[in-house]
C-alpha cells in the first residue's frame, strides 16, 4: 500500500508508483488522505496518475488544529488498512499523513517503508512537527530507504543498521521524468508571462518556494522584503512563485505584494 497525502509526497511517491505498477509480481493500492486536495490534483494529473487512487480520504476540515488532523488521519487510515490487508505500507517523508499512516501499519503489525528516511535537524521545532515525525516514523519502519549516504548515517548513529538502503532522491526521478514530457501549455504561457517582464533579456529565473509552518508570520515575510529587494537591484531577474493555498501564507504575500 502506498499513501500519501500533499503534493511534495505525491510528486515523490509518483516515481515509486509507476514503477511498481511496471511489476506483475506487485498489487499495488494506493491512497490519498487529501492534505493538500487541490495541489494534489495537479500533481496527478502531471503525471497521468488521476485514476490510480483506491481510496480517497478527503481529511482536511476548514481551521482544523493539528490534533483534530491526526485523530481523524489514524483512525481513517486503520479503516483502509483493515480492508486492503497490505504486505507493506511505503510512506514518503515527514508529513501528519506519513506519521499517522506508520503509527496505523504499526498497531495493525503490518512492515513500514518509509522513502526519504534520516533527514535531521536535531531540533524538535524546525521543522515543525516534522523532525519528530520523520524521527517517530524511522522508529516505526521495517525499512528505512535514505536519499543519502548522510541520512544513512544519521539512521546508523541513531542505532538502525539494518534495512537502511542508500537510494537517492525519488524527487530526481519525477524531474527527470517531467524533462521528457513537453512542455504544457501552462508552463509555457507562465515562462512568457516571466520573460516579457523583464527589462535585461536572456532572464534570470528564480523559481521560489516558502510555506513552512515553522516560517509563517515573521520570517515569512522577511523572506518576501528580501525577495523584494533583489528584485528592485537586478533588472534582469524574475521570480517565479508557485504559491501555496494555505491563508497564511497568502495574507504574509499580500502585505509585501500586490497580488
Amino acid at each position: 500500500m502506498i499513501i500519501f497525502g500533499t503534493r511534495p509526497e505525491a510528486v515523490k511517491m509518483a516515481p515509486v508508483i509507476m514503477e511498481i505498477s511496471k511489476r506483475r509480481e506487485f498489487r499495488t493500492v494506493t491512497v490519498s488522505t487529501g492534505q493538500h486536495t487541490e495541489m494534489l490534483r495537479q500533481v496527478l494529473l502531471d503525471f497521468d496518475l488521476q485514476d490510480s487512487i483506491d481510496f480517497e480520504l478527503s481529511l482536511m476540515s476548514q481551521g482544523q488544529t493539528l490534533s483534530e488532523l491526526s485523530a481523524r488521519a489514524i483512525t481513517s487510515i486503520s479503516s483502509v488498512i483493515s480492508v486492503a490487508c497490505p504486505d507493506i505500507v511505503l510512506v514518503q517523508g515527514d508529513t501528519t499523513t506519513a506519521f499517522m499512516t506508520a503509527s496505523a501499519a504499526f498497531y495493525a503489525k503490518i512492515p513500514v517503508g518509509h522513502i526519504e528516511a534520516g533527514l535531521r535537524t536535531h531540533d524538535n521545532y524546525a521543522p515543525f512537527p516534522e523532525e519528530v515525525n520523520r524521527q517517530s516514523i524511522s522508529t516505526i519502519s521495517t525499512y528505512n530507504f535514505a536519499p543519502t549516504e548522510l541520512a544513512a548515517e544519521n539512521l546508523r548513529s541513531e542505532g538502525r543498521s539494518i534495512n537502511v538502503f542508500v537510494t537517492g532522491n525519488t524527487v530526481v526521478d519525477a524531474l527527470k521524468y517531467m524533462q521528457d514530457r513537453p512542455r504544457s501549455i501552462l508552463v509555457s504561457d507562465i515562462l512568457k508571462n516571466a520573460e516579457s517582464r523583464v527589462l535585461q533579456q536572456p532572464p534570470k529565473i528564480i523559481l521560489l518556494t516558502a510555506h513552512r509552518r515553522e516560517n509563517l508570520g515573521t520570517p515569512l515575510v522577511n523572506g518576501f522584503e528580501a525577495v523584494s529587494d533583489i528584485l528592485k537591484g537586478h533588472d534582469d531577474v524574475v521570480v517565479i512563485y508557485p504559491i501555496h493555498l494555505n491563508p497564511a501564507v497568502q495574507s504574509a504575500l499580500q502585505e509585501r505584494f500586490v497580488l
